[in-house]
């Protein structure tokens, strides 16, 4: 599935200097701040959700698709949206929704770059309170 959106290794590219979890061949960690110092959640996300064993290893710094450098995206690059990609699932952090990580899984994203099952809704994504409450 990653070939279809972008290549099957990590975003070698683009680093984060920022503290956190390292974790994979792709050099890349999960931590609580974006590259460029701004605050996600997403170490203290990925700990609660199960970590390595639910989402694989991070293939992207956390940062906004258009981030110089970044090689994987997401419809254009949303302005104000920081993502950072795993080999099981994306997070999110939206603007006017900085205290929520939301969770999109690939296969959402993969049916949207191959037209997969057109009449299904795809793109949702969980909020952490959601995928806690289920």
């Amino acid at each position: 599935m990653w070939d279809d959106l972008g290549g099957s290794g990590g975003e070698l590219s683009l680093q984060s200097e920022q503290p956190g979890l390292p974790l994979g061949p792709w050099g890349h960690q999960v931590s609580n701040l974006a590259v460029d110092g701004s605050p996600t959640g997403f170490l203290d996300f990925f700990s609660a959700m199960g970590g390595l064993e639910a989402f694989g290893y991070p293939k992207t710094a956390a940062r906004p698709d258009s981030a110089p450098g970044a090689v994987f995206g997401i419809d254009g690059g949303a302005p104000g949206v920081i993502r950072q990609y795993f080999q099981a699932a994306v997070f999110e952090l939206r603007p006017g929704d900085a205290d929520q990580v939301h969770l999109r899984f690939l296969g959402d994203i993969w049916s949207i770059h191959t037209n997969w099952l057109s009449d299904a809704p795809v793109g949702k994504c969980t909020t952490l309170a959601a995928a806690l409450s289920n």
